[in-house]
């Protein structure tokens, strides 16, 4: 039983990596007989993967087709990100009333190497921001305590338009990202539950543009590269 529990697990977690990284793009095939060949398992833990994947909106199945990326429209990404402002201003208010010096440590420590990659901009400092970033609200949402809020805010950050949202940023963005970050900090420092909420939500809102723009981005690829052939 641990084993099969261990396999399915690591599919899961593999699949929802390549969906938020872009890996595996919207509309990608999911072959359960493939999976299964390529993480060394049977398929009864890919299609457990799948299940949950499918769950979460990540997937979507269908009656003799398989499964799927799921493909998300505009719509469906500026109403993620107001439920994400909701969700995270929430977590918040919390991490703001359990704060402790440590949390809060450790929030300056991840805001500080952001910081410097933005100053020092190597090749790959757009998406090492963003998996920081991940880390500093991951922190934030942690420290609220509620197994329920952090799943639903999971959720909707497994979106694969979400991960990449920092290609979309321009400087003022970035640089407005890192004001908001300290914003929060100091308002979970000093236990105020509702300045960290308000930054919160400006913080989220703010970062809806850019990942509306990468999905655009993203389908009118296709399209550029039939016209080139």
């Amino acid at each position: 039983m641990a084993e099969f529990v261990d396999a399915n697990g690591l599919v899961y977690h593999a699949l929802l990596e390549r969906i938020s990284d872009g890996s595996l793009a919207p509309g990608t095939k999911l072959r359960e007989g493939a999976l299964a060949l390529e993480f060394g398992t049977s398929r009864t833990p890919v299609r457990e993967a799948l299940r949950t994947l499918a769950a979460e909106g990540l997937v979507e199945i269908a009656q003799n087709r398989g499964a799927t990326v799921r493909a998300w429209t505009a719509e469906q990404i500026y109403e993620s990100y107001g439920l994400r402002a909701v969700l995270q201003a929430h977590a918040g208010r919390l991490a703001a009333a359990n704060s402790n010096p440590e949390d809060v440590e450790k929030l300056q420590a991840v805001q500080a190497q952001m910081e410097q990659l933005l100053a020092r901009r190597p090749a790959t400092f757009l998406d090492d921001l963003a998996r920081l970033n991940a880390e500093f609200h991951a922190t934030v949402v942690g420290m609220a305590k509620s197994t329920l809020l952090e799943s639903m805010i999971n959720t909707l950050t497994s979106v694969s338009m979400v991960g990449r949202t920092f290609r979309g940023f321009e400087t003022e963005d970035l640089e407005r990202s890192m004001m908001h970050h300290r914003d929060i900090i100091r308002g979970i420092a000093a236990g105020d539950a509702e300045l960290v909420a308000a930054v919160m939500t400006s913080h989220i809102l703010a970062a809806r543009p850019a990942a509306l723009a990468m999905l655009q981005a993203s389908a009118e690829s296709p399209k550029r590269s039939a016209a080139a052939h």
